[in-house]
């Protein structure tokens, strides 16, 4: 959900502030399921309870494509309030650890684990893409949704991934490309620093109908706005308004990935 121009436009790039901003937010806002289920239709699924443009498709592709299973262990980096790492891991029964860089996130996510009855199977955990904090090759396979975007230094993000991977083991994430002009986010491609950091990749492609939903959703926040504060107040409201008008001004300069890439 959480776009580059909400860092500019909250003119700080301090982006622990703007997630715990959201999350400390309660995590069942209902005019944000209503919005994000009449947008979606049945590709939205609840229990992801995402901060994301995650899809039904999305998980499904997630879970086809890390290629794992029950004993083996995987960390979703971003994981916000965990529902996407929490789905994964009972589709497959892998092991999860969860990163995020907000407090609030990572304890929503933790008190969220029984809700898919993973006590034992999950775990979170505060770090972020540069610093997960986990040790040399101790995972079977790597997830992120809508976050390596965020991070400036996407270099050393995907070479602290590869780093906690076990070789062959799977990175399979969504982000955006960006092409803003002085933007400190601007990436027109990862295929160059996945190379670099020991990954093949085995798709790199764009993601099926991303900007409709993304402006559905844009514009349906904006008319519900008012709701928005009555219900999260205007601290947790603004970051939703603050990305939509953005996002209805800045579509055209990004573009949504879906990725595929094996540790060598």
């Amino acid at each position: 959900m959480i776009s580059f121009t909400t860092f500019l436009m909250f003119r700080r790039w301090r982006i622990k502030d703007v997630f715990n901003d959201l999350y400390k937010q309660p995590a069942n806002c209902l005019t944000i399921q209503n919005i994000f289920r009449d947008v979606y239709g049945n590709e939205y699924i609840r229990e992801a309870d995402q901060a994301s443009f995650l899809t039904r498709t999305d998980l499904q592709q997630f879970v086809s494509n890390l290629s794992i299973g029950q004993g083996q262990t995987f960390i979703d980096l971003g994981c916000g309030r965990g529902g996407p790492g929490l789905w994964v891991a009972r589709e497959t029964g892998a092991n999860l650890t969860g990163i995020d860089i907000s407090e609030a996130a990572v304890k929503h996510a933790t008190n969220r684990v029984g809700l898919f009855d993973l006590e034992g199977q999950a775990q979170f955990q505060v770090g972020d893409f540069i610093n997960t904090k986990c040790s040399d090759e101790r995972y079977d396979g790597a997830m992120s949704v809508d976050a390596l975007f965020l991070v400036p230094d996407k270099a050393a993000a995907v070479h602290e991934v590869a780093r906690v991977l076990r070789p062959g083991a799977l990175f399979v994430f969504t982000t955006y490309e960006i092409d803003v002009p002085l933007s400190p986010l601007k990436i027109k491609g990862y295929g160059p620093i996945l190379q670099e950091a020991g990954f093949e990749i085995g798709h790199y492609g764009e993601s099926s109908g991303w900007k409709d939903r993304q402006l559905g959703v844009a514009k349906a926040i904006l008319a519900e706005k008012s709701k928005l504060i009555d219900e999260m107040g205007k601290t947790g409201a603004r970051v939703w308004i603050r990305d939509a008008q953005q996002a209805m001004m800045g579509i055209n300069r990004i573009r949504r990935i879906f990725v595929v890439a094996k540790k060598q």
